[in-house]
């Protein structure tokens, strides 16, 4: 019975001991979204996902369409921004005019600059050409920039393409 109390007290103990003031961490600045994707980045993968092949858990549910159209490979998309760091003009360098975009935008933004999950494309007028989901947060050190397009039939989505870019 002794020896139990002894050991309860020196458990108590090493308890008060451990306990130790926490120190004030800093997480520091939040990085800039606008800041993680403008610049330039070059087409280096993109990926057409069937998507009905994938809900039937199908064979060739994904296809690179990089070897398959050999100038996808040269694309280059360029995000600018003002003074003040806005989104502003956007430009792609599509030099043997691979099938890619089904549109031609000369404007982009975010859908939230706060917290974005997709890149607005408009055009000199402002009306939106067409969007792109993020597929992960792009940070200024980030050198890869992934977004998707779906295409839709009867509000579900039929083929997906999946966009990976490398910082340039």
């Amino acid at each position: 019975m002794k020896n139990k109390q002894i050991y309860i007290l020196i458990l108590f103990v090493g308890m008060i001991a451990a306990c130790k003031p926490q120190e004030n961490l800093q997480v520091g600045e939040p990085f800039g979204k606008v800041d993680g994707i403008k610049g330039a980045w070059k087409l280096k993968q993109v990926n057409q996902v069937d998507e009905s092949a994938k809900e039937k858990n199908s064979t060739y549910q994904t296809r690179d369409l990089v070897s398959k159209f050999s100038g996808l490979s040269n694309i280059l998309i360029s995000f600018a921004t003002d003074e003040n760091n806005n989104p502003t003009t956007i430009q792609f360098n599509n030099p043997d005019e691979a099938p890619v975009f089904g549109f031609s935008a000369t404007h982009w933004t975010f859908d939230n600059i706060q917290f974005p999950s997709a890149v607005i494309f408009t055009n000199d007028a402002g009306t939106i050409q067409d969007s792109l989901k993020l597929l992960a947060p792009v940070r200024s050190f980030d050198q890869e920039l992934k977004m998707k397009f779906s295409r839709y039939c009867d509000n579900k989505p039929f083929v997906t393409y999946e966009y990976i870019f490398q910082r340039q």
